[in-house]
């Protein structure tokens, strides 16, 4: 990433929100040894127990209709400019009822979806001219977001650290 962002970038962070009753959930399968790939005898027969819990879970597609709440996608860009902090806040926000409404998927899908859609649609309106082998990363992202905004991908921006922003200008 500091290829294309910033050669200065020295702290990069990811975090993932789960609910507490299900961040316990998932421990107790961790413990229970629920999460393991290497294969176990029962019954006479080998097989991992991950596999044996993943076979159990509904199909995520399933759940389209079904979930509640929101899924987000938070970047924060921050810096030093003139002696004082700068950057930007961008993200997303869409609750489950919404994207099942629009696309009969969960949230969680249509963000991951609709991205890689909104590149091809940039591709090839020829908005997108880089050509070669490159990460999300080496792209001009305005051409992108605007063909996610018309996708209709809620985008939104405002200060570092800020709850409230307004609607991403592209």
């Amino acid at each position: 990433m500091p290829k294309f962002i910033d050669p200065g970038i020295g702290f990069i962070d990811f975090k993932y929100a789960i609910a507490p009753r299900r961040k316990v959930f998932l421990e107790n399968l961790y413990q229970l040894g629920l999460m393991r790939t290497h294969p176990i005898r029962v019954k006479g027969v080998r097989v991992a127990p991950l596999d044996v819990l993943l076979a159990l879970l509904p199909d995520p597609s399933s759940l389209a209709g079904r979930a509640r709440g929101h899924t987000c996608v938070v970047v924060e860009l921050s810096g030093r400019d003139n002696g004082g902090r700068t950057g930007r806040r961008l993200w997303t926000i869409m609750d489950h009822d919404d994207a099942y409404r629009r696309m009969k998927v969960h949230a969680t899908a249509f963000l991951t979806g609709a991205p890689p859609v909104a590149l091809v649609d940039a591709l090839l309106g020829g908005e997108v001219t880089r050509r070669g082998v490159t990460t999300g990363g080496g792209l001009d992202s305005t051409p992108i977001l605007r063909q996610a905004a018309k996708l209709g991908v809620p985008l939104f921006e405002g200060e570092p650290g800020c709850a409230r922003g307004r609607p991403l200008t592209v």
